[in-house]
């Protein structure tokens, strides 16, 4: 018995099998674990490479030039985060101003005491330091929380929020959004759409009027946000709906207090 002008015996030495369910056509070969190689049709193809005409010592070189740019990127981004991280400030939070169903823990953890519902309007705690001038930078412990909000607001809403028990008005205020992995940033830019981060800091630039996010452990800025509140603005942080807390970290120049 012949299959395509071979003898069954041949292929068999050949290690092809006709019909098999893995190939049908009799295109692929077996090798000794049992297992099929590439189909013979791509056997003796070449593939167009990456680097036309270029020798392997110039293949390597070109890559560890494309090597060196990216360490050079990573690193102005680290450099930027580190200039941030140099404004440091120290926060504390303010028991007047701050929603009834949010709990403060300890002197600078929050936590929500109606885990899985949705407070509205939003739940938010308010540092009692506002910032006028200059730069300032401060880091948060967001951990895995599926939802929270953090930014700044100005004096006027922060009084409406002492006096109203700390209701949040219906209004615009300048912040970062997280849920379910995504970020929103309502009227700035975002440099990462999702992903997650466990540590957030906020850069309040009162001298360029703008509002940084990074991500602290990853030394990458997520997003940039312009300012348009005027004056004495203050931190505000708004807990996940799932009863994670979030937290203020400590943070000295040059990195986290230890």
């Amino acid at each position: 018995m012949e299959w395509n002008g071979m003898e069954q015996s041949g292929m068999e030495r050949n290690g092809m099998e006709r019909n098999s369910p893995l190939d049908p056509q009799g295109t692929r070969r077996r090798c000794s674990s049992g297992c099929f190689g590439a189909p013979r049709v791509f056997r003796n193809c070449r593939f167009p490479s990456p680097f036309p005409g270029k020798n392997q010592q110039e293949i390597q070189e070109e890559i560890e030039d494309l090597k060196g740019e990216l360490e050079e990127e990573i690193g102005k981004f680290q450099k930027g985060f580190r200039r941030a991280q140099s404004n440091a400030v120290s926060l504390t939070l303010d028991e007047h101003c701050k929603h009834p169903d949010l709990v403060i823990q300890g002197k600078s953890w929050i936590v929500t005491s109606k885990p899985g519902s949705k407070i509205h309007p939003k739940a938010v705690v308010v540092a009692r330091e506002g910032f006028s001038e200059g730069k300032s930078y401060w880091e948060v412990e967001v951990g895995d929380g599926s939802d929270w909000e953090l930014g700044v607001l100005g004096e006027e809403i922060r009084d409406s929020l002492r006096n109203n028990g700390g209701r949040f008005p219906e209004e615009t205020v300048p912040g970062l959004e997280y849920s379910l992995g995504e970020f929103r940033l309502p009227g700035g830019k975002l440099e990462r759409n999702s992903g997650s981060c466990r540590v957030l800091g906020v850069l309040l630039d009162q001298e360029s009027r703008t509002l940084s996010f990074f991500d602290a452990e990853e030394k990458q800025r997520l997003g940039l946000l312009p300012l348009k509140l005027p004056g004495n603005l203050f931190p505000f942080f708004s807990p996940s709906s799932d009863g994670k807390a979030l937290g203020i970290r400590p943070v000295g120049v040059g990195g986290p207090q230890q």
